[in-house]
Order: C-alpha cells, then sequence, then structure tokens
C-alpha cells in the first residue's frame, strides 16, 4: 500500500518497469529512529521503546485508566541488572497495587518441556527462584525484552497458572481478560510452535532481502526501498500462533502488542499499526463490516452501531472456529476472557451466542471441507454446547446467510427489514460448569415460538448436483418428492438420506444475500421476484427430535430457499431445542 502523501515510485524505463519507493520519514520519529543503512540490520529493541514510548505519550486511547488490577501471580525478574534469575511472587505481595507488567503469547507445543509449567510439586520451589537457565528460548527472549522495556514483572500461563490444579485454573481462565487487557504490553512469539522458538523475527532468503536505505537531505530524512515494503496483515497472517485458538482474545484483548512475524517485527495497539520497514506508518485500517440483516425495527442503516458489533462478533466466531485446541472442552473457555469484556456491550451471553445478536446468531451454518486433506466438520468427543450454538460442531462456521452482497449499493431501503414472520424466542438459559458464566456449560436449552413443518433429507448427490456437494447444502423434499428447500448439515455424518427433517421457519431470505440461491435447486435463476408473497422463501433451523428430552429437539443445520407456502396451512407452535 502507498500512500501517496508519504511515497512514490519512480519508473525508469517503458520496457523494464522497475519500482523504487521512497517514505519522508516524519520529524517525530525522525529524532529517535536509527538510520537504516544497507550493511545494518534493524535495531529491533531501539523500536520497541520508541513504538511503546510513542504510544503512552499521544494515544489516548490506549491510555485509560481503570481500575487497579493484577493478576494473582507474577514472574519477579528482579531489580535491572542485578540477576539474570527470576522467580514466582504472589502479586498481593507486591507493593504496588498496580504493579506493571508484560504478558506473552506463545505455542505451548504438542509435548511442553517440564520446565514451562508450574504444578502444585514445584510451586514452593519456583516462589525461591527460577534459573534463567533452565527455561526455553522463548521464555529466555520474553525475560530480556521485558528486562529491556525496563520492565519488572511478567506473566506467562504456563508458568504463573498451576497447571495440575482444576481451582486455580478455572479462577485464572475467569480472569484472562483482564491479564491481558491491563498488561503493559504483550509479545507474541508469531513463528514458535513451541517453547523452544523464541520471540524472534525470522530471516528473509537474501532474494527477498528488502533491507532500506535512510537519506538526509537538509532536515528532511527519506527512506528508500527497492522493492514494496511488505503488508502488515499478510506478515501477521503468517505462523503457527494465528492458528491457536487462545491466542485470539490474548492479541483483541492487548492494549499493546508486539508481533515477531516470519519476516517483520510488527506493533500494534489500540491506536495504530505499524512494522519495522515501516516504524512511523500509523495504520488503523480495518475492513468496512459487512451489511447485515437487521434483528429489529429499532436497528437502521443509519444507526448502525448495533450491527456493526454484531458483524465484529460473528467475525470473531469466523475466525476463532477455524483455529486449534489441544483440549476440545476448551472451546468456550479460551473465548471466555473475550466475551466477558463484550457482554458490557452485547447483552447477555449463552454458551457462545449474546442475547443482543438474536435471532440472527442462531443462523450460523458449518463450512463443509471441499479437500480431502480438510477435516469436516464433526461433534466434540464430550458434550460442550447445547446443538444451537456453533460450539457443539468441532470445526468452521460461518454467519453468510445474514449478510448482504455489496451489490446491493447505496440505496438500500427496504433491503434489510426485520421479517421474522411467526418467529419469536421465548426462553433462553445455559448451566455452566463451574463459577464462570461465559467459560464451560453441562447443559442448555432455548425455547422458541413459530411455525414447524417436516421434510425429508435427500443426501445423494447427482452427477448434475455437484454443486452441491461443494457448497456443502443437500435437497429437502416434501412427501411428493417435490424439493422444498436445501439444508446445510452441521455434521454431515448425523443424517441419514431419506430422515425427516423438522423445519422450523425464523425469517425471510432476501435476494440479495451474500450467498446467493443456486440456479441448481429449483432448476431456475434467482430473481428480485423471489421475494414477493407467491414465491417467498424462508430461512430457518433444521431440527430433529431429541431422544434425550422428552418432546424436545436437536438442531442438525440451517435451512435455507424453503418454500414459504410449506409453512401456509401450519399453526405456530412452542418447541424447545438442546
Amino acid at each position: 500500500m502507498i500512500d501517496p502523501h508519504q511515497a512514490f515510485d519512480v519508473c525508469v524505463d517503458i520496457d523494464d518497469y522497475k519500482h523504487v519507493f521512497y517514505y519522508h520519514i516524519p520529524p517525530s520519529f525522525s529524532r529517535h529512529l536509527p538510520i537504516a543503512q544497507l550493511s545494518k540490520p534493524i535495531d529491533e529493541l531501539i523500536l520497541m521503546k520508541m513504538w511503546l514510548r510513542e504510544c503512552q505519550e499521544t494515544h489516548p486511547l490506549c491510555s485509560a485508566s481503570h481500575e487497579p488490577f493484577a493478576p494473582k501471580r507474577l514472574l519477579d525478574l528482579g531489580p535491572t541488572g542485578k540477576t539474570c534469575d527470576l522467580k514466582l511472587v504472589q502479586s498481593r505481595d507486591i507493593p504496588s497495587v498496580r504493579p506493571v507488567y508484560v504478558t506473552l503469547s506463545h505455542c505451548w507445543g504438542s509435548s511442553p518441556n517440564p520446565s514451562v509449567k508450574t504444578t502444585s510439586s514445584n510451586l514452593k520451589e519456583r516462589t525461591r527462584e527460577i534459573l534463567f537457565a533452565s527455561l526455553p528460548l522463548t521464555f529466555q527472549d520474553a525475560v530480556q525484552i521485558t528486562r529491556h522495556l525496563q520492565v519488572r514483572y511478567l506473566w506467562i500461563d504456563s508458568l504463573c497458572i498451576i497447571q495440575d490444579s482444576p481451582e486455580d485454573w478455572e479462577e485464572e481462565v475467569a480472569i484472562m481478560g483482564q491479564v491481558y487487557a491491563r498488561s503493559l504490553i504483550t509479545l507474541t512469539a508469531s513463528m514458535s510452535r513451541n517453547s523452544d522458538g523464541g520471540c524472534r523475527v525470522g530471516k528473509r532468503p537474501a532474494a527477498e532481502n528488502n533491507q532500506p536505505l535512510d537519506i538526509l537531505k537538509g532536515s528532511k530524512r527519506i527512506r528508500i526501498f527497492q522493492n514494496t515494503p511488505l503488508d502488515w496483515n499478510n506478515a501477521w497472517n503468517r505462523g503457527p500462533l494465528r492458528k491457536r485458538a487462545w491466542t485470539l482474545q490474548e492479541r483483541q484483548l492487548s492494549t499493546r502488542s508486539l508481533h515477531f512475524s516470519e519476516t517483520l517485527l510488527l506493533w500494534e495497539c489500540k491506536t495504530s499499526k505499524a512494522s519495522s520497514e515501516l516504524p512511523w506508518m500509523q495504520m488503523r485500517i480495518e475492513d468496512p463490516p459487512s451489511l447485515l440483516m437487521l434483528n429489529d425495527a429499532a436497528e437502521n442503516i443509519e444507526n448502525s452501531g448495533s450491527l456493526s458489533m454484531r458483524d465484529h462478533w460473528f467475525s470473531i466466531v469466523e475466525d476463532y472456529s477455524q483455529r486449534s485446541l489441544t483440549y476440545e472442552a476448551d472451546k468456550l473457555p479460551a473465548l471466555s476472557g473475550l466475551a466477558q469484556v463484550l457482554t458490557q456491550s452485547h447483552g447477555t451471553y449463552f454458551a457462545g451466542l449474546f442475547r443482543m445478536d438474536l435471532p440472527s446468531a442462531l443462523l450460523w451454518r458449518s463450512k463443509i471441507a471441499q479437500f480431502p486433506h480438510e477435516l469436516q466438520p464433526r461433534r466434540p468427543c464430550h458434550y460442550r454446547a447445547p446443538t444451537w450454538s456453533w460450539a457443539a460442531v468441532e470445526g468452521a462456521i460461518i454467519y453468510d446467510s445474514q449478510r448482504l452482497d455489496e451489490a446491493v449499493g447505496e440505496d438500500r431501503s427496504g433491503l434489510i427489514e426485520h421479517d421474522f414472520g411467526h418467529f419469536s424466542i421465548r426462553d433462553l438459559a445455559v448451566k455452566p460448569v463451574g463459577n464462570d458464566t461465559f467459560g464451560a456449560v453441562s447443559g442448555g436449552s432455548i425455547r422458541l415460538a413459530g411455525r414447524l413443518t417436516a421434510s425429508i433429507a435427500d443426501l445423494q448427490v447427482s452427477e448434475e448436483g455437484t454443486m452441491s456437494f461443494y457448497e456443502g447444502w443437500r435437497a429437502l423434499s416434501n412427501r411428493e418428492s417435490e424439493r422444498v428447500g436445501v439444508i446445510y448439515p452441521d455434521v454431515l455424518s448425523d443424517l441419514k438420506d431419506g430422515q425427516i427433517i423438522f423445519c422450523m421457519e425464523v425469517r425471510k431470505e432476501r435476494y440479495w444475500s451474500e450467498v446467493g440461491m443456486p440456479s441448481t435447486i429449483y432448476d431456475r435463476n434467482p430473481e428480485p421476484k423471489d421475494e414477493e408473497n407467491s414465491r417467498a422463501m424462508v430461512m430457518g433451523l433444521a431440527l430433529v427430535k431429541d431422544d434425550e428430552h422428552t418432546g424436545g429437539y436437536k438442531r442438525v443445520g440451517l435451512v435455507r430457499w424453503m418454500k414459504r407456502p410449506c409453512f401456509s396451512d401450519v399453526e405456530a407452535c412452542e418447541i424447545t431445542i438442546y
């Protein structure tokens, strides 16, 4: 990305098109930024301190005051320069009620070294001394960087939480959001697959080297690149840490982060982003929120605060659902800190769904794997969430049914009205496993009112229906074998060909949906008049009887493009989904 106010490129010859990028370094950064030389690598330690100072002095959003807080335990690195070793201390024993500390975000690895964990058996020993030399490389780097930033205390989850104590783990996970939100900065070991990889930026191949050169011209300073500087988001998006579930909330909640990526040192705070190539660039450019379908009359396009917040959470769920966990049972606990923070704006939280986001939040679907090497969505080995929650599925989740296509344009009036017909939510409840109402649950139910009709699942994929295989949907038919809609199965193996599927109507389909109706469903192309009463279609929940709850149902998929006349002679009823 080239900012025309800060950079330009030069075309040397029309037959040998060559870019040379020039960036004007702002005076405020030029005073502290080391001069880039072709023979000298960038001094990352100086950059870290410069970014931190700049943020603390000029970013009001990042320096908002909070109530005093400290994690239960911290690693005391000792007075600067006194010793290399450290120890584990109780925060209540630290003189300051608001100790300044740094947090680490890292991958544990498949079989972590015992030295990276605090247990009941070594807790007392760790409070006396932890030898620096005994720590894995990632922890050693975190200690050294924290000391370089002149901070005395460091928080590392595996060392500050007693790993074989369920009580301590539950207590600490419940405040995880505050631990990261209140730290001075989070060090992110992006490229390390375990605790031995370090907090370090990888080395680029010589062919990809893009070492900058600074030129002084009077009072001005210009930085030159032979090739395009690397994109911040592309650099951040690589590495094993990006694929771990726990690290999503660690990044989202941290006020400031230093990401040690494959090719760049990256800075991120609530105000800006920057890289070691372009350390002065105040990039805070995010993708604009999608246009969501409305939930009620109080929402509108002009006052779209609730729409933006809902889209933000849906995007988080979509990202999070694709990440991996060592323990399946951590699906909700690994997101509990972020959920706790967001409940202030989204309302009560129920096993992955917020009250304010309903009914839209119910209309997620599983993303069926399209290639042999991809894992298909499946149920977790043990109960994790009620079937109406996306957390009941192990696999990628998407909310594309609730988004409208960009082709809608600026005139969106009438395209996103809330049409839920006879549908309403009567009651919603979950049962937490422990004291953390945002963590693991042992049960839950939702009572709905609406129109329910039966259909038959047609799971066979004909040669003409190959597209349905790749898009993940299967046909629904009535007793006369007439196609009446489609189902996106939550877990394909849960269903049988010819099985009775109960469809609960939730809301009207829109012609301008982000995912348009496939023409193969009804052997015709969709048209705007499909929203008229005679041809109207609806989306809803695909259900089956729940053998464990008398009269209850289980969700098995998302229904789309179902002909509304299927419900014309059906009376509204109340059902409970578990």
